[in-house]
């Protein structure tokens, strides 16, 4: 019988503040090294070029940077929401949301996703031409 929703949040509420671990025991990502930054962010800016939407993604990026820390903070608290509602889409299950919060909450590894983004159009404007 799955876990239920009160369950889930009088879990997390007693966790805040301790450090993170995944349930396989390795450290959460914004204690993630730069080679495992460098490598999720690949994956994630190779995904949104195989869809094509650098662009979007880029006026996105750049749009919501002023505020992205609170974005990210929301991330955070919808996380157990979120979790729960993992069995409607799994995008939303876990490592992937707390990866969306660190992302938003640390603008130095969001300028970093842009930059891939940028180098990853230009390669794709400079192949059609």
């Amino acid at each position: 019988m799955p876990e239920s929703l009160w369950n889930r949040l009088r879990t997390w509420a007693a966790g805040v503040g301790e450090p993170k671990t995944q349930s396989d025991g390795t450290e959460s990502p914004p204690d993630w090294d730069d080679e495992r930054w460098s490598t999720v962010l690949d994956q994630w800016a190779d995904k949104i070029a195989g869809y094509g939407m650098e662009v979007p993604a880029l006026m996105l990026g750049e749009a919501q940077k002023p505020v992205s820390f609170v974005f990210g903070q929301g991330v955070y608290f919808l996380e157990p929401f979120l979790d729960s509602a993992s069995h409607f889409h799994p995008a939303l299950r876990g490592e992937r949301v707390e990866v969306l919060g660190a992302l938003l909450s640390d603008r130095r590894r969001l300028e970093q996703l842009l930059q891939k983004l940028e180098s990853r159009a230009r390669e794709k404007k400079g192949s059609r031409e």
